[in-house]
């Protein structure tokens, strides 16, 4: 946290297998929707970044994560942007 109570975010770069999931997420994600993840990150990049917590906890992007790293294109050893 800063000085002011607030928390301090900072950027980074993860491997996607060291993002841990949280076991509660209730979203899950179908198989048209995971193609569709695929296709968006062959386009146009990573738009958004993947909010974790300083043990690499997931806050948001639990979906992104499970797609990108099941992918024989980009798979676990894959590096993201996230912030942290």
């Amino acid at each position: 946290m800063s000085s002011n109570g607030a928390i301090a975010w900072t950027n980074g770069k993860r491997r996607l297998r060291d993002l841990v999931s949280w076991g509660h997420n209730p979203r899950e994600i179908n198989e048209t929707e995971s193609k569709r993840l695929i296709e968006s990150l062959d386009e146009f990049g990573q738009i958004q970044t993947i909010a974790v917590g300083p043990g690499g906890e997931i806050y948001d992007g639990h979906q992104r994560r499970y797609v990108w790293a099941a992918s024989a294109k980009y798979g676990p050893d894959y590096e993201v942007d996230v912030r942290v």
